[in-house]
């Protein structure tokens, strides 16, 4: 079932509020209990532990230091393409480091359903890949970022979307 559709469902049946929000897990936990399967990120067969750490690092570099560089600082904002940049590193290490890494590149996309899977006696053991590759590559990404921006004024201001002041409020 869609989650779209769900959304409307619920919002149908229980009014405006915002209960919808908790429609998405009953129905993975319908899907889960009529599959009888679960899921959880995995090396392929064929990569070392190594090969599937260094995918992680890498991919988890590239992505953290678009989303650094697209939608923290002053100099993009009011752009409106950082979606594409971040989407298009998703999916680029999707399709070249997925297979071989499992692709996670985010600890709560790899612990999460690792722990699912591992609940339903399912195999956990290189859940490490995913703690330390995201880490490792978000860390890279963060020094590297400091180093394309040394020197630069607004270095570190976070773009935020302030609404509007009170009438005689000052803006930052």
């Amino acid at each position: 079932m869609n989650t779209t559709i769900a959304k409307i469902t619920a919002r149908g049946l229980l009014g405006r509020r915002r209960i919808w929000l908790l429609v998405p897990l009953p129905l993975l936990l319908i899907g889960m209990a009529l599959l009888a399967r679960t899921f959880g990120p995995a090396p392929a067969d064929t990569a070392s532990p190594w090969a599937a750490l260094a995918i992680e690092v890498l991919f988890t570099f590239a992505l953290a230091l678009v989303v650094l560089n697209v939608a923290t600082t002053r100099a993009t904002q009011g752009n409106s393409f950082f979606g594409l940049a971040i989407g298009f590193t998703v999916t680029a290490g999707a399709v070249a480091g997925g297979p071989i890494s499992g692709g996670a590149f985010n600890p709560a996309v790899g612990v999460g359903p690792l722990l699912v899977h591992a609940l339903h006696g399912g195999a956990w053991g290189h859940i490490w890949l995913y703690v330390v590759g995201p880490f490792a590559g978000a860390a890279l990404a963060a020094a590297a970022f400091r180093v394309q921006h040394a020197g630069v004024e607004d270095f570190g201001d976070v773009v935020a979307r302030v609404p509007e002041g009170k009438a005689g409020e000052e803006r930052p």
